[in-house]
């Protein structure tokens, strides 16, 4: 079974590292994160422009929002 780390165990073991490597692996984590974003943000438009294209969107001014929202 494959161990899995803990957030504790794995600055621990980063923190051997040389400072240039730790710098390097930062700024990889950073740039994956980044990229994964994007990737949500693309996704929820796409999906955004599906339902709109199927007419299952609704749309209207932030006045006629709140309208509805406090209807409910």
């Amino acid at each position: 079974m494959q161990h899995i780390l803990t957030v504790q165990e794995a600055i621990e073991t980063l923190t051997e590292l040389p400072l240039e490597d730790r710098i390097m692996v930062s700024e990889i984590i950073h740039r994956r994160a980044i990229e994964e974003r994007r990737q949500e943000i693309a996704d929820s438009v796409r999906i955004s422009r599906e339902e709109y294209s199927r007419g299952e969107t609704e749309h209207g001014s932030v006045d006629d929002f709140l309208a509805k929202f406090d209807a409910q």
